[in-house]
């Protein structure tokens, strides 16, 4: 009979069995839903448009670049500015856009 093995505390092993430090996912998606409702958010403070197939952009309403440059990526659940380089997710948007 073989022992449990040891707790990993929420972190991965590599390949060697050492620790890698690098949390486990435990659940997908954020506090605000599916990656989809990126557009949701930043609609309320963004006109976007669409650019291709897989992206909008807009206005930067951190830096207040006029050119588009400020891309939203729905497919992703992520949006980033060319200009000044925020980004992230829906709930990095809502908390910055508060700031």
């Amino acid at each position: 009979m073989t022992a449990d093995p040891m707790p990993t505390n929420g972190r991965r092993l590599s390949r060697r069995g050492k620790f890698t430090g690098v949390p486990v996912p435990t659940a997908t998606g954020s506090a605000f839903g599916e990656p989809g409702d990126i557009v949701e958010v930043v609609g309320r403070h963004v006109a976007l448009a669409p650019h291709g197939d897989h992206q909008l952009r807009g206005d930067c309403p951190f830096c207040g670049s006029t050119a588009p440059a400020f891309i939203v990526r729905p497919d992703h659940g992520t949006f980033h500015c060319l200009s000044c380089g925020e980004g992230g997710n829906a709930a990095r948007f809502a908390a910055a856009i508060d700031r």
